[in-house]
């Protein structure tokens, strides 16, 4: 096979400036070559089966435009250097980039505008482990491609806050903009007295948490995010319900395997019908595992966010993963950790959020954010 026929051969050696940054590729028994990654849109094609989950966040560039591959501080030395079975002796080694101000590091986990390429590792140490009578839940960090899922889903998007010594909350999920609120599917229950709404809210949580841990496994690619609410009517009595966010994606399997419903699909795209009778039919089925008797439920409707004056944002499904939006975990008094671990659950990302309001000219931040520079 001809020498320029090889993936190496491929490769067009790097002339460049010593400053700017850059992949190598090393081969043990031949010269050292330089890639071309500026040159070489392509180049992320090649590499990608050798490092799996470790560069994930992938925005291609133009030709001449600068490519980044950053390491993570909190990546051992010797784990930012991967290899491939197929090439005996090669080896690629990834090198950091230059520092960058601290507002573009805090702003890097939500940009995703081509056409600008970037890389940024999918390391993330784990947070914590907590044990339940069931197994073992891993609690991580979302990775930035996570997260650019997520404010991709979100009509208004998300963003990062400010960090803040009395707080550990880091972002923000927006639940309005302008006049305009984020809208959900009301499972509405009917009314109750203060105290029994008390006990049905706890009881919808861990059902929520169950039906979830279920829900995910379905295959969509959106997000979904069931939220028992707590509301007090103008008669005085209370009513404890399920608020059901969907969040369906043009590209997943809801979108392109299901035909259009009418049913929702007209307010929360399409894909948002299929997803709440596939999530509604796990919520039942709980119930029924659990032998305990449910709220007497009469009507779905849709409503925006501040209608339902009192929201237990608490887990989020995106695809087939689990986030837990609450500040505090409590893993020692929320038995939803020991539903997840029966359920088979094994990692949980930790995304401490609150829901948030902005302007439109916002906008450009939580949903158009532009590349890092």
């Amino acid at each position: 096979m001809p020498a320029n026929a090889s993936p190496m051969g491929r490769l067009r050696e790097y002339r460049g400036r010593e400053n700017h940054f850059r992949g190598r590729l090393i081969d043990g028994t031949s010269d050292r070559h330089k890639i071309d990654a500026l040159r070489a849109p392509n180049i992320f094609a090649l590499i990608r089966p050798w490092l799996g989950q470790a560069l994930e966040a992938v925005r291609f560039s133009t030709p001449g435009t600068p490519a980044t591959i950053s390491g993570s501080r909190a990546m051992p030395r010797s784990n930012r250097s991967w290899s491939h079975p197929g090439l005996a002796g090669v080896k690629i080694r990834i090198q950091r980039q230059m520092r960058r101000p601290k507002r573009a590091i805090k702003q890097a986990a939500f940009c995703r505008v081509p056409p600008r390429l970037s890389y940024q590792p999918a390391y993330l140490p784990v947070m914590a482990t907590i044990s339940t009578t069931h197994g073992t839940i891993k609690i991580e960090r979302p990775s930035p491609v996570l997260l650019r899922n997520l404010r991709s889903l979100l009509p208004f998007g998300a963003c990062q806050l400010a960090a803040s010594e009395d707080s550990d909350i880091n972002y923000g999920i927006v639940m309005q903009c302008d006049q305009t609120e984020v809208c959900c599917v009301k499972q509405e229950a009917v009314e109750c007295s203060r105290e029994d709404a008390n006990r049905w809210m706890e009881l919808q949580h861990w059902i929520c948490v169950d039906a979830l841990s279920q829900f995910k496994g379905e295959g969509f690619s959106g997000g979904y995010l069931p939220a028992p609410y707590l509301r007090q009517r103008d008669s005085g009595k209370w009513e404890a319900g399920v608020s059901h966010f969907i969040f369906p994606s043009p590209a997943g399997i809801e979108s392109q395997e299901f035909p259009l419903d009418g049913a929702f699909d007209d307010d929360f795209g399409h894909g948002a019908t299929i997803m709440l009778k596939r999530y509604l039919a796990h919520f039942k089925q709980a119930f029924l595992d659990s032998g305990l008797t449910s709220p007497q439920y009469f009507s779905l409707n849709i409503r925006p966010r501040l209608h339902l004056q009192s929201l237990a944002m608490y887990f989020l499904s995106v695809g087939p993963h689990m986030i837990c939006l609450r500040e505090n975990l409590r893993e020692d008094e929320d038995p939803a950790w020991t539903i997840l671990a029966g359920k088979g659950v094994t990692t949980v990302f930790h995304m401490p959020c609150v829901p948030v309001a902005i302007k439109s000219a916002d906008l450009a931040v939580t949903k158009f954010a532009p590349p890092c520079k």
